[in-house]
């Protein structure tokens, strides 16, 4: 891996465990860090559920090692947010392989 091939800003969000003024745990997630990044599309399709149709497109992310980024992080690039799928660590903890699949499209 080579730091010049880090040419994709991303925004990373973090997830932020609160609760409601009734005491109800809500799913909040904050912005942490905005990073650079290498992308790569692996490929997508489109699945049948009983919803009708969902277009997915998975994507593999690359960045520096970060010990906060685990599977509860959500990565934002170009108004799309990916989850994690599954986490790579590479180079004796120089750099996060990050598989990821688009989960919401901000329109």
């Amino acid at each position: 891996m080579n730091v010049n091939n880090l040419n994709y800003p991303i925004e990373l969000w973090k997830y932020d465990p609160s609760t409601n003024i009734g005491g109800t745990p809500i799913e909040n997630f904050k912005l942490y860090r905005k990073v650079y990044a290498s992308m790569k599309v692996m490929g997508g399709g489109t699945d049948q559920t009983d919803l009708g149709k969902l277009p997915n497109t998975n994507v593999t992310f690359t960045i520096r090692y970060d010990p906060v980024v685990d599977y509860r992080v959500q990565i934002k690039y170009n108004d799309k947010f990916y989850e994690v799928n599954h986490i790579q660590i590479i180079d004796r903890m120089a750099w996060m392989i990050l598989q990821c699949v688009v989960y919401n499209e901000l329109i």
